[in-house]
């Protein structure tokens, strides 16, 4: 039987709320022999000294920071200040990096909430004039053809997405594709590159310019985007406009909004010459 220490003991309900955690938690570190009571009545109470609030403390900041229950039990073993001081060093480096990531997903999910704003406010199968600011965007070498479908784009643009992630360098919304002014005349044109935004904040090679631009959003299958081109043209040639020489296609989140194969939804952007 365990010997009652002098001091006044907690319960392990009120040693549970001291920790903000639950008796069944303390249960369960009983049992991994990460956290024992101080001692166990005859009544199978279990008592805990106020002093253990620190060993527990210890135990779910390396829980939380992604050690296993296992990992714990053995940094216990081999506990002293020079063992102590390279664990927090390793875990310091990993809550580090797992705050990058969170961030940058953080900044996906805003990408794509800007996004979804802006698609909701535009309407479609309409030319207009828009002015844009400068962006810059990470690109990638695509000769697909500018009616490809939506499974082409899809694993040219994951290939694209895997090359930066591979350098650690994840890239998020706006995306989409780039293609010679000629396409407005010639439905045979391909694409010359794919182009999506950083999320580590270093300007790409490729930069989105900030002006005026003739633009027009479409939805659907290859009829619906040549018919929308043929559109945007005769706008052209009837303001007598003199455009540069490249189209921003960019992608209105086509996996949300059609999910077809050969569905895509797009907006079209094509600077103004000053």
């Amino acid at each position: 039987m365990n010997r009652k220490p002098n001091h006044q003991p907690l319960t392990s309900g009120r040693f549970a709320k001291l920790c903000r955690t639950t008796k069944e938690t303390l249960y369960v570190y009983e049992q991994e022999q990460l956290l024992k009571p101080r001692y166990i009545g005859l009544n199978g109470y279990r008592y805990y000294g106020a002093e253990q609030f620190f060993d527990f403390d210890l135990i779910s900041v390396l829980k939380e920071s992604g050690s296993s229950l296992k990992d714990i039990r053995r940094y216990q073993q081999q506990l002293s200040l020079q063992s102590l001081d390279a664990m927090l060093s390793q875990k310091g480096a990993e809550l580090t990096a797992r705050i990058v990531r969170l961030m940058h997903q953080q900044q996906m999910l805003f990408q794509m909430q800007s996004l979804v704003v802006y698609c909701q406010g535009l309407t479609f199968n309409q030319v207009a004039i828009k002015t844009f600011n400068e962006e810059h965007f990470e690109s990638w070498p695509c000769t697909l053809p500018i009616f490809s479908d939506y499974s082409e784009l899809s694993a040219s643009m994951a290939e694209f997405i895997n090359h930066f992630l591979a350098k650690e360098q994840p890239l998020g919304f706006p995306m989409g594709r780039c293609f010679p002014v000629d396409a407005l005349q010639n439905e045979s044109t391909y694409s010359t590159k794919l182009f999506a935004k950083s999320q580590c904040g270093v300007p790409g090679e490729c930069t989105f310019h900030r002006g005026n631009y003739v633009t027009i959003a479409v939805q659907g299958g290859r009829d619906e985007h040549l018919q929308a081109l043929t559109e945007l043209n005769a706008f052209v040639q009837d303001e007598h406009l003199a455009l540069d020489k490249e189209i921003f296609a960019f992608d209105l989140l086509s996996w949300v909004q059609l999910r077809g194969k050969d569905q895509l939804a797009t907006e079209y952007r094509i600077r103004l010459q000053d």
